[in-house]
């Protein structure tokens, strides 16, 4: 299902949700951008959508990134961060885009957040919005996107779809680690195993660095956050209860946040 929100000025005004042939994908990402582009046109028409700004977003998978610091001393950070990501990512830059932004100053150097994102799947997204008829779109990436819509410096984002998961941890208004996985389509009866899985170990990761702030929350998300039991699960396994998502949003009282949690990261990008 593709979900399309529409918001302004901060107000959630409809969303929906579009069913495709599963065909138009290959392990999570468009596979057939031309009949994938139709589908998106002609449920914009049937609803007569407006098409003049979309942002949207990609899934996590094989994307990596780093934190890291430069000298402010270094030179000019355009030049100097794609040469220490490169140093850091190695070849994995080869096929990947890079994007970066600075989140900060710490000990004197300059901190930077480094995202690494692979090539083909934005490519053929630009291919499927143009045969969609939707102008040159802002593109995100599907946990960042998450991690905004937690809207909180420290959070805990556990992400469940039928057939993939998305973990992001955020620290101090920085993620500090994504874990972004496509299981299948079959792979309904694992995802919430393979969830707490990679949750646990994105924590246990994270406390060898530091302790986790306490105020960190836990928040469910997507098709699958209200399953019987889930919040149960997370609670026992990972020794917290998730809490409802709170945006800074004007939203329906009928609208499902869980699901389109990512839609709402999407649309406070642009706030």
């Amino acid at each position: 299902m593709i979900s399309v929100l529409g918001c302004r000025s901060g107000r959630i005004e409809f969303w929906l949700s579009v069913a495709f042939d599963e065909d138009f994908l290959q392990d999570g990402f468009i596979a057939d951008p031309l009949r994938m582009g139709r589908a998106i046109d002609n449920a914009f028409r049937r609803r007569n959508l407006p098409a003049r700004y979309v942002v949207c977003a990609v899934p996590g998978y094989d994307s990596c990134f780093r934190q890291f610091g430069i000298p402010r001393i270094a030179g000019h950070l355009d030049a100097v961060v794609p040469r220490e990501a490169r140093r850091l990512m190695g070849p994995s830059l080869d096929t990947r885009h890079l994007v970066w932004q600075s989140v900060g100053v710490e000990g004197g150097q300059e901190r930077i957040f480094a995202l690494a994102v692979p090539r083909r799947p934005l490519e053929v997204l630009a291919q499927t919005l143009q045969y969609a008829g939707i102008p040159p779109s802002v593109v995100d990436l599907k946990p960042l996107a998450l991690a905004r819509a937690a809207d909180r410096a420290n959070a805990l984002v556990l992400n469940a779809e039928c057939n993939s998961i998305d973990v992001v941890l955020v620290r101090d208004g920085v993620p500090a680690a994504i874990r972004s996985h496509y299981l299948g389509e079959a792979a309904t009866e694992h995802v919430l195993d393979r969830l707490l899985q990679e949750a646990g170990n994105a924590l246990d990761e994270a406390r060898a660095t530091a302790p986790l702030s306490p105020d960190t929350e836990i928040y469910l998300t997507g098709d699958l956050a209200s399953q019987e039991g889930l919040a149960y699960l997370v609670e026992s396994s990972l020794g917290k209860p998730p809490v409802p998502l709170g945006p800074p949003l004007q939203i329906p009282k009928e609208f499902p946040l869980a699901p389109f949690a990512v839609n709402v990261g999407l649309a406070m990008r642009e706030m």
